[in-house]
This record gives C-alpha cells, structure tokens and sequence, in this order.
C-alpha cells in the first residue's frame, strides 16, 4: 500500500506543476493555477510522509525514498519563480512587465538563491531526521545520496547567479561608443567566458560533492563502531578482532579487497570451539596504511607481530580465502613451527595469473580500473549515488553500506592495487611447496563465476574456470593429509553462499589437530 501511494505521489507531483501551468496561461483561470502549483510542495510532504511510515515498518531504504525531500527544495527553490515567471509571460500578456536590469537582477539572482539554500537545508534536516528515526545504518544508507544532490542544486544555483552578475547581457553599459573589434574576435571572447562559467561551473559542483561526500564518509563511519582494537604491528596499527577464548588459535586471512567484515557470522559461529581472529590489512578499513611494499611476506610479518604483540603466540590454524589463501600458504613456508593447520577457501593457486593472462590478453580483456579512478568516484560521490551499479558483482547488497562508509578510501584502493601487482612475489616464494604431513583442508568452489557479467566471453570464461578447477585439484600435493571439498552451491565467495560448510570444515580440522593453547 505505502509503495502505490509514494508512486501516486511522485507522479501527482509533476501532473499538479503541469496543470498548474496550463492553468495559469488563461486570465480566468490564472487562480486556480496558482493554487494548483501551490499543491506541489504539499504532495511533496505527503510523499516524504508516507514514505517515513515505509521505512517504519522495517524496509529498507532506496533512492525514491529521498524524492521528498528533494521535490520540497525544488518547491521552495522555483515557486516563487514559476509564479512570477507565469504572470508575466504565460498569463495572455505578451511582452509582460520588463525583467529587472542591471544590479537588480544579479540582487533577485541572491535573493533565489537564499531560498534555494533554505530549501536545501529543511530537506536535508528533514532526511537526518528520517535517518534518525530508522537508527539503522543498513537500512537507512541508501538515502545518502540525496545529500550531494540537494548540493548540487544549491551550488548551481550560486555560480548561475555568479555568472549573470559577471556577464549577463543586462548589466549597464556605459554610454560611451562600445568597443568593436572583428567578429571573429568578439566571437571568441564569447567562447572563452562561455568555457571560463562552464570550468568554475564544474569546479563548484565538484567542490559540492566532494565535501557532501567528506561529511557523510565521516557521519557514518563515526556511527559504525569498530570491533576488536588496534595493534601496533611496527610503527602502524592494525585492526584485529578476537572472539573466544578456547581451543586452538583460528587465523582469518581475506581475499583481494576484503577485510574482517566479509567473515559475517563464521568467526561467531566457530568461537565455541576455538579462539578465532580476523584482521584488516594494512590500509584496509580500520587499519593504518603500511609503508612496507605489499607483499606477501611483509603482509606474513606485519600479521605476525601483530598476534604476538597481542599475546596469541601460535601453533594457528590458518583460514586464507582467495588471495588470502595464498598469504596463509606463504606464512606456513615461513613459520611452519607455528602451524597447526591449513583451510583454503577457493584459494588462488600460485600458477593462475600465468596460466590465464595470455588468455586474457588474447581476448582483448582489460584489467581493473586504476586506483586514481576509483578514488575519484568514491570522493565525488559518484560511487555512493551509482553503487546499484558500479558495485554490481563486487560487493554484495547487504555489504555495501559499510564498504561506502568504513572499507572504500583511498589507501584501501591503493593498496589493494599493490597486492595485485606484487602478487607474483608471493606466486613465486610458494611454487612448488610441501608442507610434509601438515593438514591441510581446501573447499573449492562448485558453481562456475559469472564471467558475461564481467564482459568475458563464455568460451574465455569456461577456459578459465577449467584452469582454475585444475589448480584446485593440484594443492592437494602440498601434503600428505590434504583433503578437497567441492562446495556445490558456491561460486568463489563461499564464505558467503555456504559459510555453514566452512565453518563445519574448519570445526573438523580443529577436531583433528586437537587442543593446541
């Protein structure tokens, strides 16, 4: 009921302006058009309403919840100049009263933009409010993106009214002969004011969202409290989160991009059995950036002397997914004396990036963007205002608040990018390993990855899947007691789709090494 009614109110919104105008270009009914332009900022309030009682009653937020907000700056921005503007050109009376010239259109330019900026700022209490009442950063994230776009507005209504006052054509002319000069010259003056109002037109809105962005980054991540504490791992801190306090010692190593956030309920699920820690990386979500190159045996190090200067001295069982499975593989080269046990979870084997780049490259595929560029998205705006989008097939729906809010940054694209291209160094230091009669526990993915949705075609894609099954198949040469599962129902983020079969996989090789603490 509360959707049908905020869709006949976003219609109702645009059909009253319309009819209000039709209204007003005949004299007799010059009122009522009035009064049906005056019923726009009504239905913007009943949709802002109505669409409070939706979100009361547990949905979550979308974009559409916010048009309230957004109709009602509309509405206290341009009314006044609807109404004007319609009485003095729509109402049967050609020509009208002349505009105001000279420095009295610049001064009314000021006086538009005072109601633009209040309106702004009713809607954008109005929304902290709803934001407010929800007290659910999850459910209430969405309705972020309205905050850049109420400043935009405002910011285009201040330098529209900048450049009426530096070059509208009404300004007073002296009376002395005007300068001439040859048209191809006056034209390119023209030109060139043109391009100087559209580049401090784009700076201003560029300024607009990248301060709309600061202040809503800042908002919600000081409304996340961060789990766990702070470390010193050598002159920067790392984020790391301990639960339990039995059994065996449980290390969790992320993927490529992911931080402790993306275990969700595993870490809870084993803290009966064992003493379970998962971590940010450096320069990921809590953690300080590293000023160590990322590789894989700086990330081994950083880790470890985080874990001891916290007291949990090993034998671990190590958790690596993704790329994470390829560090915890390079830790137990290192320190094999303080590893109990591995599990690798659709881990990336050492010989894929060999194997699949020239496959890759003879399919014209592209890597991912640069970090420059996903940092300017995500210190624009763009990234929070089009995330249905640009996070489509990389982060989950239910994981994208808090990646906006705590894990996106610029340090974390940085080096994210950083692992990716030292990757090799940590391929090459665990080629060929043999951990003896270490165990070693390997979930590998059943379902193939949506490669169409990343623009890889199906041949290209089946091509890399068989090598990536392959490589799974091949760890099982890293020990004598290495075992393979195949989890039917996942693709690669198992720890996502069967995080049941994770943990019941983990569970069982603490059974096997028994009590180590």
């Amino acid at each position: 009921m509360f959707r049908q009614v905020m869709v006949a109110c976003e219609i109702g919104f645009w059909i009253v302006i319309a009819a209000g105008l039709v209204a007003r270009r005949r004299p007799r009914s010059s009122t009522l058009g009035a009064a049906l332009l005056g019923l726009a900022p009504i239905v913007a309030l009943v949709l802002l309403f109505v669409a409070s009682l939706d979100l009361n009653r547990g949905t979550v937020a979308s974009w559409r919840h916010g048009l309230g907000a957004l109709y009602l700056t509309l509405c206290i921005a341009y009314g006044q100049r609807v109404l004007r503007w319609t009485k003095t050109r729509c109402a049967n009376r050609p020509g009208g009263p002349p505009g105001p010239a000279g420095r009295q259109y610049p001064r009314r330019r000021w006086l538009d933009i005072g109601r633009t900026i209040l309106g702004a700022s009713i809607s954008a209490a109005l929304l902290l409010g709803l934001i407010g009442w929800i007290g659910c950063v999850r459910r209430s994230a969405a309705l972020d993106v309205m905050f850049p776009v109420l400043g935009l507005v405002a910011m285009a209504e201040v330098l529209a009214a900048i450049g009426y006052a530096l070059w509208s054509r009404n300004r007073p002319k002296p009376r002395a002969t005007p300068a001439v000069g040859p048209p191809s010259l006056l034209e390119g003056r023209r030109v060139l004011r043109g391009i100087a109002f559209g580049g401090v037109l784009m700076l201003g809105l560029g300024v607009s969202s990248v301060t709309a962005e600061h202040l809503i980054t800042a908002n919600r991540r000081a409304q996340v409290a961060m789990p766990g504490q702070l470390i010193d791992a050598g002159g920067f801190d790392l984020h790391l989160v301990k639960r339990g306090s039995r059994g065996p010692l449980v290390v969790m190593e992320a993927g490529s991009g992911e931080t402790s956030l993306s275990w969700r309920d595993i870490p809870a699920a084993l803290s009966g059995n064992a003493t379970v820690v998962t971590y940010d990386r450096a320069g990921y979500a809590w953690s300080d950036a590293s000023p160590n190159p990322r590789t894989g045996r700086n990330i081994v190090a950083e880790l470890r002397t985080a874990l001891h200067a916290s007291g949990l001295a090993g034998p671990y069982v190590l958790v690596g997914h993704s790329l994470g499975g390829m560090y915890v593989r390079e830790f137990a080269q290192l320190h094999q004396e303080e590893v109990a046990g591995l599990v690798l979870v659709d881990a990336r084997p050492e010989d894929d990036d060999s194997r699949t780049q020239a496959i890759l490259k003879e399919a014209g595929l592209a890597g991912n963007p640069r970090p420059a560029i996903l940092t300017a998205l995500k210190m624009s705006g763009a990234l929070r205002m089009f995330s249905d989008v640009l996070l489509d097939g990389l982060v989950a729906p239910r994981d994208r608040a808090a990646f906006l809010d705590v894990v996106a940054s610029p340090s974390y694209f940085t080096t994210k990018q950083q692992e990716a291209d030292l990757a090799y160094r940590t391929e090459d230091a665990i080629r060929g390993q043999n951990l003896g009669d270490l165990p070693v526990r390997i979930i590998a993915r059943g379902r193939s990855q949506d490669y169409a949705s990343a623009g890889i075609p199906q041949a290209v894609g089946e091509r890399l899947e068989t090598i990536w099954r392959d490589e799974q198949r091949r760890m099982l040469d890293l020990s004598t007691d290495s075992t393979l599962v195949t989890a039917t129902k996942s693709g690669h983020m198992i720890i996502h789709d069967q995080p049941d079969l994770v943990v019941a996989t983990i569970n069982s090789l603490i059974e096997t090494v028994g009590p180590q603490r």
